[in-house]
């Protein structure tokens, strides 16, 4: 049996006022909500005028509703502990629907704002669900620059829009999942706040704005149509996040590079992962404001880019090598401070090359601290230079390694 306490609300200069209290009570466990209906059950002097929406108390311990045709709807419980339903359906509610402390299985909107307040929904369907029928696109359009959800201390299990909305915002309240599904073409702005805990977090279509605002959020997914033109993320945690590609955020901004490098990682794609990587640090060092930091950072980025390009390094050891090779080359045949060579059989240019020849060899073994000892530098120029080269050359090793390790290093 369902037993509810009903107040009629009518609309006069623009504020809500309350007409008649009725109750209404069935039998069966499930009643269908009109105008039409109520305007059966209030007295006489009121019949004229419309209707606008209701304050429904429930008192009844399971009940299945469906509630059509009203502009305001405010459904609570009456009872101590929360109100069970086992299907609420409610369409055209384009004013304001607001459900607090009540306990449904499942919950189907359509054309209708919504506020969830100390609820608990196993099931939430916006749009679009078994029972109804896809909203043609003029119908998403009007839905789109209207309708708002405001879920707030709540807890629910699955939460799936099939349809635009204005704003979807999440205050203090635990998702198992929500779902931006395919039907979705726009979304104007989505806002997880204030100790929200989403444990999967699916998007897809053309979404102006998300926000994550001291929230947790476990699996991020990005669905292969998904755009998002501006990401702001502050106080935030997201363990995994799947399938965001450089092009899936617009506003390209640190927080965007760690989610890219996520999703690589996720999918061992070592190459997106070294690309989104050098990105990342890009956007961290533009933010610096001390040169002090600014020069190691800029140096990191042309000798390795940041450890994820080793090429670099490889490029940087052959230049730093050639040059000390031909430093010390022009020293040996300008001077009688440079290296002391081997005997050579020759004369003229031929010795000059087969001096640039040591020249080089020496560079090698210095840049690689090898060391042999069959050339050795005579003045202190040339032992200050072969010190220097042999310091580059450790560091410059140490980096190569780094660097191959974090691009090509497993990720799982």
């Amino acid at each position: 049996m369902i037993k509810l306490s009903i107040k009629i609300l009518v609309k006069e200069d623009k504020e809500l006022k309350e007409l008649e209290t009725i109750t209404v009570e069935t039998k069966t466990p499930t009643l269908h909500l009109t105008p039409d209906r109520l305007k059966e059950q209030i007295s006489q002097l009121n019949t004229t005028k419309e209707i606008y929406g209701i304050r429904v108390k429930i008192n009844c311990k399971r009940a299945i509703l469906h509630i059509k045709g009203f502009n305001y709807l405010s459904l609570t419980s009456d009872i101590s502990k929360e109100a069970n339903l086992p299907y609420l359906k409610v369409t055209g509610c384009k004013d304001s629907f607001q459900l607090t402390n009540l306990q449904i299985k499942q919950l189907d909107i359509e054309d209708s704002n919504l506020k969830v307040v100390k609820s608990n929904i196993n099931e939430l369907n916006l749009g679009l669900s078994a029972t109804f029928t896809p909203p043609d696109k003029k119908l998403k359009e009007n839905q789109l620059n209207n309708l708002t959800t405001l879920i707030k201390h709540s807890r629910i299990k699955e939460f799936r829009t099939f349809i635009p909305q204005q704003l979807i915002k999440i205050k203090k309240s635990h998702l198992d999942r929500l779902a931006i599904e395919y039907e979705v073409e726009k979304l104007r702005e989505i806002k997880v706040l204030e100790n929200s805990i989403i444990n999967r977090f699916t998007l897809s279509g053309m979404i102006k704005k998300l926000t994550i605002d001291n929230a947790t959020i476990s699996h991020l997914e990005f669905r292969t149509d998904c755009k998002i033109e501006k990401f702001k993320a502050d106080r935030y945690s997201i363990y995994n996040s799947y399938n965001c590609l450089p092009d899936t955020i617009i506003n390209q901004s640190i927080t965007t590079w760690k989610l890219v490098m996520d999703s690589a990682k996720n999918r061992d794609n070592s190459s997106l992962y070294a690309f989104a990587g050098f990105r990342y640090m890009q956007a961290k060092r533009k933010k610096l404001t001390t040169l002090r930091y600014k020069i190691p950072y800029r140096l990191m980025a042309l000798i390795c880019g940041y450890g994820y390009k080793p090429f670099n390094t490889l490029i940087t050891a052959i230049v730093i090598w050639a040059n000390f090779g031909l430093i010390f080359w022009l020293l040996t045949i300008t001077t009688d401070s440079g290296l002391s060579l081997p005997p050579i059989h020759a004369e003229g240019a031929t010795k000059i090359l087969y001096t640039l020849g040591y020249s080089l060899y020496f560079s090698a073994i210095t840049f690689t601290t090898t060391g042999y000892g069959d050339i050795i530098p005579v003045g202190p120029l040339a032992r200050f230079l072969a010190s220097t080269e042999a310091v580059l050359g450790a560091t410059i090793l140490s980096i190569f390694i780094f660097a191959l390790t974090e691009r090509f290093g497993r990720f799982k």
